[in-house]
């Protein structure tokens, strides 16, 4: 979406803030969605055939998409929250298999690698869509990815859903929501995860209109400088969660999640105040803002050894639903992130300046929380 939006937006005339609200709407649907998967996974012990189910729906959604948007903004809302609802069943499944499955000498590594596997779809949707635009229109990329991915969902749900046992337990299950309500660490993961949302969300749906805003670039040529800074938090990802996992011996979990959180956060905190200094005087260029990304997305990713793994550290059989309960707060942050900035750039005749430093002042916040909260020693969930 963050690059068919482009020629989307033009054809339907759609504005900055309008553009905003499409993105948000998604992340409505992730929030609305994220508790009840997570509370699903938890109840059930099936992660592997939640996170099927939740592929088919949400690309379905995805193939929606196109003969939604001409129908009216209504349509085209309506089609982006029920994508929301369907992938929101994706990361809680994939807490639980990994907080059962994986030891936890190597829990960073595996997050971290699983981090960047979610990067190499984005950086496969900036590599295709605009081939994919350009011999179909936009309408041709969310068929694509859309039928791609029910593919993709009925070969797993055929094989690793259909082997899946969910585990037979005595009495039904009373899920800790008050433990939840009480504990610290979960209060700091929900502010970790929301000022990584804040960024993160940002990245993905407004870097394109970023470089055509500010440079002048085509679709194509947006879509090609948004790549990098994905690229580069790929192999980054995969670095933290490999040397989380060799420090922590020696550093402790909890010392390890703090200082691979704070990377993930200074880093996009201090990169974007830079772009916003560089671009209110006039001084910056397309080479460094390209390099000034790349630091803040490649920073960005240690984060998959910080708030993304340590839910793992604190639970395992309520991961899921550990995962739910705190993405609500960075859901409703990435999301207000999303419409506020088309409003903002509506406003401003669009000057990222004030966003860039709003998203780094977010990051300031939540690691102050983090610090202040985190103890990955509290497993009150088992």
């Amino acid at each position: 979406m963050g690059v068919a939006i482009i020629p989307m937006a033009a054809d339907l005339g759609f504005s900055e803030t309008t553009k905003g609200l499409i993105a948000a709407a998604f992340s409505l649907g992730y929030g609305l969605g994220i508790a009840p998967a997570g509370a699903l996974v938890s109840k059930t012990g099936a992660p592997r055939r939640t996170l099927g189910g939740g592929l088919l729906a949400w690309s379905l959604a995805q193939a929606a998409t196109a003969p939604a948007a001409p129908m009216g903004i209504a349509p085209l809302l309506a089609s982006r929250t029920a994508m929301g609802v369907g992938e929101a069943a994706c990361l809680p499944s994939l807490q639980v298999i990994a907080a059962t499955g994986v030891a936890e000498e190597d829990r960073s590594r595996f997050w971290g690698f699983l981090t960047a596997s979610l990067s190499l779809g984005t950086i496969a949707a900036y590599a295709l869509t605009p081939a994919i635009i350009d011999w179909g229109g936009w309408p041709a990329a969310f068929y694509a990815c859309g039928g791609g991915g029910a593919l993709v969902a009925l070969v797993w749900l055929a094989t690793a859903g259909a082997s899946e046992a969910a585990p037979v337990e005595e009495e039904p299950r009373t899920l800790p929501w008050r433990r939840l309500a009480a504990s610290e660490p979960v209060w700091a993961l929900a502010a970790a995860h929301a000022a990584s949302n804040v960024f993160l969300y940002f990245s993905v749906a407004w870097l394109p209109s970023f470089f055509v805003d500010v440079f002048g670039d085509s679709t194509g040529s947006a879509s090609t400088a948004s790549l990098l800074p994905f690229i580069a938090g790929a192999i980054a990802a995969v670095g933290a969660g490999t040397a989380s996992d060799a420090i922590a011996p020696t550093l402790g979990l909890t010392r390890t999640r703090k200082f691979a959180q704070s990377v993930a956060t200074l880093g996009p905190a201090v990169s974007l105040t830079a772009l916003a200094v560089l671009e209110q005087g006039n001084m910056l260029t397309q080479p460094v803002a390209e390099a000034l990304l790349v630091c803040a997305v490649a920073t960005h990713a240690c984060s998959c050894a910080g708030h993304g793994v340590g839910i793992q550290d604190i639970s395992k059989r309520d991961a899921s639903l550990v995962y739910g309960v705190t993405t609500i707060a960075a859901v409703v942050a990435g999301a207000s992130g999303q419409y506020l900035t088309g409003a903002a750039l509506d406003a401003t005749n669009n000057d990222f300046a004030p966003v860039l430093l709003t998203i780094s002042a977010v990051q300031l916040a939540g690691l102050a929380a983090w610090w202040t909260w985190w103890d990955s020693s509290e497993r009150v969930f088992e």
